[in-house]
C-alpha cells in the first residue's frame, strides 16, 4: 500500500541530519539505501501529495478498519518535518473510522427520541458523533411523529444552547414537515440593561425546490420596529443530489442553492420585514457529514454572508465573528481540526501596504457551553480552559500547514465559555487571571512559535435563577508592546445587535475607551522585527516576567 511505503521511509525522518547519520552508519557497505532515501525525502512534496490523494479516496470507504494501523502511524508524523497536511487529514480519518457507524448512531439516538417524555438536556449534551446535528437531521423525515418532533426541539435547542429566555412550539405536519417557533434574548449585558425579546421561526422541508413556497407563506412572527428576528429553513433529511464521497463534494451544488436563495430573499424581502427577519439561515443535511450552512443579512440586502458559510446561525454572534468582518477582511481556512472552532485569515480593512505586503493576522475562535468554577477548588478547574485554549493554539499550527498562510502572520485566539459562573465578579477576575498568567508562563514557547499577540477568553458571571449579571472579557495582548499582558474589564452590547460596544475595567469601574491608534504601529514594527527573526524590544519585559512565573 501507497501508505505502509511512505511511512516506512518517513519514520526514518527524526531530522534530516540526524536521520542520515544513522542511515549511513547502518547502511556502510549499501550505500545505495541511503542515497534511495535521500532522493525520497528531496520528493516530500509529491509524496505527501500522493498520501493525501490516497486517504481522500478511501475516506468514503463505509468500513476502513483494515486501514487503523497505516492511518494511526501517519497521525503520529512530526509536524515540523513537513508532514502535517498528512497527519491533520489522517487524524480526521481516523476519528472517522474509530467511531460508530453513523447508521448505527442514527438508530441510538432515535431510541432515545422515540418518546413523549424526553429530558431535552441529556439529549443536547450528547457528543457531536452521537447527537450532533447531522444525526439530528436524519431523524426529521422519521415516520413517527415523536421521533421528528424531538429531533427538531432537540436541533433548535442545541443551536441556541445557553440562550436565557428560550421557548419553543412546534407543529408537526408530517415526515420533513415541521414547523418550530421560539424565542430567545442574546446571552449578554446590553448597555442599557434591556434585553431585546427576539423571535425565531424555523421550517424543515425535503427538497430546496420548497423554500420559495415557505417564503411566500405567512411567517408567524411579531414586528416591533426593531428588525430583530431570525428564520431559517432546513433541508432534511438528505438536501443534495451530489455524491457525499467528503463534506465539501457538494461544493458546486452547494454554491448554486446558495444563489437561488438570496435571489427568492430579495423577492420576499417585504414579507421579510413585514415579519421583522434580520438575518436569515439555511441548512441543507448530507448524511453522515455534517450540514452545510448559509446566512444571509438583511443589511446586506439579504447577500450571503461568506464569512459564516458552513457554521450555525449563532456562530455569528457567539463567535464574534460579526466585529471581526468589520475589521479585516475575512478568508476562512479550512479544514478545522475541532467543530466548534472557526480559523481566518484576516487583511486589516484600509490598511496600508508595507514592503511584507498588508499585514494579515491568523484568527483562531472557539467555543465551549460549560466551565466550572466554584469555592473549593482552588486549580483543578483550570484544566477545562487549559485544554480549550490549547486547542486553539492546535488550530493555528494547523493553519500555518495552508500555503496561503506560511509563518509569517501573527495569530489572535478568541475562546468563549457561553456559559454561567456563580461566584462574585471579583473571585471570577482574580481567578481568571492567574489562570492566563499561569497558562502564558507554562505554554509561553508554543505561543511564542504561533506568533500569538492576543489570547481573549469571553465568559458569563451570574446563575440560572438571576441570569447573567457581568460578561468578562480577559485578554492577554502584546498589542500595546508589554508580552502578552493581562488585563480584565467587563462587557456590554449594543442591545439590538448584540456587538460589544461597551468595557468598564473589572477592578476600577471605569470606562475604556476603544482600540489605541497606536496599537496598529505596534503590530507593524512586531511583524517586521519576526520577519527579521527577531523579537520586538517592549515584549522582552514581559517575556521576563513569564519565566519569572515559571519559577
Amino acid at each position: 500500500a501507497v501508505e505502509q511505503q511512505w511511512v516506512a521511509v518517513a519514520s526514518n525522518n527524526v531530522g534530516p541530519d540526524q536521520a542520515f547519520s544513522a542511515l549511513i552508519a547502518k547502511n556502510k557497505d549499501a550505500l545505495e539505501k541511503v542515497v534511495a532515501v535521500a532522493m525520497a525525502r528531496g520528493q516530500l512534496a509529491a509524496r505527501n501529495e500522493i498520501v493525501l490523494c490516497t486517504l481522500r479516496s478511501v475516506r468514503a470507504i463505509t468500513n476502513g478498519t483494515d486501514l487503523s494501523d497505516s492511518i494511526a502511524k501517519l497521525v503520529e508524523l512530526p509536524v515540523e518535518l513537513g508532514f502535517g497536511e498528512v497527519s491533520l487529514l489522517a487524524r480526521q480519518y481516523s476519528e472517522k473510522i474509530n467511531s460508530q457507524p453513523f447508521e448505527d448512531r442514527v438508530t441510538a439516538l432515535r431510541k432515545k427520541l422515540d418518546t413523549t417524555s424526553i429530558d431535552f438536556t441529556d439529549v443536547i449534551s450528547l457528543k457531536a458523533t452521537s447527537g450532533g446535528f447531522e444525526v439530528l437531521a436524519a431523524l426529521l423525515g422519521d415516520e413517527s411523529s415523536a421521533v421528528r418532533l424531538n429531533a427538531a426541539e432537540a436541533m433548535i435547542r442545541r443551536v441556541y444552547r445557553m440562550f436565557p429566555e428560550f421557548k419553543v412550539e412546534l407543529t408537526d405536519s408530517g415526515p420533513s414537515n415541521i414547523s418550530c417557533k421560539y424565542s430567545f434574548q442574546y446571552p449578554d449585558v446590553p448597555i442599557d440593561g434591556q434585553p431585546v425579546a427576539r423571535q425565531g421561526y424555523s421550517r424543515c422541508v425535503s427538497s430546496v425546490d420548497e423554500i420559495e413556497k415557505v417564503l411566500s407563506e405567512l411567517i408567524p412572527l411579531t414586528e416591533d420596529g426593531r428588525q430583530a428576528n431570525v428564520m431559517s429553513v432546513i433541508v432534511a433529511p438528505m438536501a443534495f443530489k451530489s455524491d457525499k464521497l467528503s463534506f465539501y463534494s457538494t461544493d458546486e451544488e452547494f454554491k448554486g442553492y446558495i444563489k437561488t436563495t438570496e435571489d427568492l430573499l430579495r423577492k420576499s424581502s417585504a414579507v421579510l420585514k413585514a415579519a421583522g427577519v434580520r438575518k436569515f439561515s439555511l441548512m441543507m443535511a448530507q448524511a453522515s457529514h455534517v450540514p452545510r450552512y448559509a446566512t444571509f443579512l438583511q443589511e446586506g440586502n439579504w447577500a450571503e454572508l461568506e464569512s459564516c458559510r458552513d457554521m450555525r446561525p449563532t456562530y455569528q454572534h457567539l463567535l464574534e465573528i460579526a466585529r471581526l468582518d468589520q475589521d479585516y477582511e475575512l478568508k476562512r481556512i479550512v479544514p478545522t481540526v475541532g467543530r466548534s472552532s472557526q480559523v481566518f485569515l484576516g487583511t486589516k480593512r484600509g490598511e496600508a501596504k508595507g514592503k511584507q505586503g498588508p499585514p494579515r493576522t491568523v484568527f483562531a475562535h472557539t467555543i465551549t457551553h460549560s466551565l466550572k468554577m466554584s469555592t473549593d477548588d482552588a486549580e483543578g478547574w483550570m484544566d477545562w480552559p487549559e485544554s480549550l485554549v490549547l486547542s486553539a493554539v492546535d488550530e493555528l499550527e494547523r493553519a500555518r500547514l495552508n500555503a496561503d498562510i506560511g509563518k509569517k502572520p501573527n495569530s489572535h485566539i478568541f475562546a468563549h465559555f457561553n456559559s454561567l459562573v456563580d461566584l462574585e465578579p471579583s473571585v471570577v477576575v482574580e481567578r481568571l487571571e492567574h489562570f492566563m498568567n499561569t497558562f502564558v508562563a507554562k505554554h509561553g514557547n508554543r505561543l511564542q512559535k504561533s506568533k500569538v499577540d492576543e489570547i481573549v477568553v469571553k465568559l458569563g458571571i451570574g446563575s440560572v435563577s438571576r441570569g447573567r449579571t457581568h460578561t468578562l472579557r480577559l485578554t492577554a495582548s502584546s498589542m500595546t508592546g508589554e508580552y502578552l499582558k493581562t488585563t480584565s474589564c467587563f462587557e456590554q452590547v449594543d442591545s439590538l445587535t448584540g456587538r460589544p460596544a461597551r468595557w468598564l475595567d473589572a477592578r476600577t469601574g471605569g470606562e475604556l475607551g476603544k482600540e489605541d491608534p497606536v496599537v496598529g504601529r505596534m503590530q507593524v514594527k512586531r511583524s517586521t522585527a519576526r520577519a527579521a527573526g527577531s523579537t520586538y524590544a517592549p515584549e522582552f519585559l514581559g517575556m521576563i516576567k513569564v519565566e519569572l512565573i515559571k519559577k
